[in-house]
């Protein structure tokens, strides 16, 4: 196995430090850049660590189904939930719009990686939350805990670490099972646990782990 330190670390996206001077063409810019990188990536050669944050489907909705663009009348946000700058059906609409725009180009990306790579790659795609068209900040009461943390959390792995996955796998054993089953690191997995923290105070955690599993 080779050390870590002859890994090529790969950034496919870093975040600008602030998404308010941003316009939506710049924000359309960078994810399909992202997605362009991500789909040549086994050209670099090595081994490789590579991890992209796509901010889509988030908001702000920028591409339709088919990667056309949104129009919008209102100042740039990535606002979200009960923030979100316009009307509840219309953050549904879009939201599935793009969706299916990410995912087709996801499925072309993952296939060319598949194809084109010296060796099997571990993938992982996960959503760090899910939709917010019923998210209420600062009303966890109000808000459907269900949809704000259904996630896809999807993995591909080699056949000797792939029983290990579990139903209830959260992301942040993701990492955990890779390096402990692939890697032979000793990393303990961590308990499955949901929490809600409200825009109001971001660092006072709410346990909802039972309302998301009733």
């Amino acid at each position: 196995m080779r050390a870590w330190n002859d890994l090529s670390i790969v950034v496919a996206n870093a975040q600008g430090r602030d998404l308010r001077y941003r316009s939506y063409q710049a924000h359309r810019d960078r994810i399909l850049s992202t997605l362009y990188r991500l789909e040549r990536m086994a050209e670099i050669e090595g081994p490789k660590f590579v991890y992209a944050h796509i901010v889509c489907p988030h908001p702000p909705f920028v591409f339709g189904r088919n990667g056309e663009e949104i129009p919008h009348s209102v100042p740039f946000a990535i606002s979200d939930g009960d923030h979100f700058p316009g009307l509840h059906q219309d953050y549904v609409a879009q939201y599935v719009g793009q969706v299916e725009f990410l995912n087709n180009r996801l499925v072309t990306i993952i296939d060319r990686i598949l194809t084109e790579s010296n060796s099997k790659p571990i993938v992982i795609i996960q959503g760090d939350h899910g939709p917010g068209s019923n998210l209420v900040w600062d009303s966890p009461d109000e808000t459907n805990m269900r949809e704000r943390f259904s996630i896809l959390n999807a993995y591909y792995l080699p056949e000797s670490a792939k029983e290990f996955l579990y139903p209830s796998i959260s992301p942040v054993n993701s990492f955990r099972l890779v390096f402990q089953q692939i890697f032979g690191i000793p990393y303990d997995l961590l308990p499955d646990e949901q929490f809600f923290s409200t825009h109001a105070h971001p660092f006072e955690f709410i346990p909802v782990t039972d309302l998301i599993s009733e």
